[in-house]
């Protein structure tokens, strides 16, 4: 099984860590939005691929997250 988790660095970034590793510790796939991207890879096309392929999706809302960020554009946390 492949899981996608989506945190925000701030202050989710530990939990998203622990999560990889106890996911790939099982055996299974992960996807961190924080960490499995490379350089200069399409943002929006690898989210997307990534999401699609998942079984489970993990997001990680920490008590910094903003509501009105989701209203700025453009905005990845959106996105996700």
């Amino acid at each position: 099984m492949m899981f996608f988790i989506s945190a925000l660095r701030a202050d989710t970034l530990f939990a998203a860590d622990a999560l990889f590793y106890a996911i790939r510790e099982a055996d299974h796939e992960a996807f961190v939005d924080t960490g499995s991207l490379r350089g200069g890879e399409p943002f929006p096309e690898v989210i997307s691929t990534a999401v699609s392929k998942a079984h489970g999706l993990l997001a990680l809302i920490g008590p910094s997250f903003n509501v009105a960020r989701l209203q700025e554009a453009p905005n990845v946390v959106a996105y996700e």
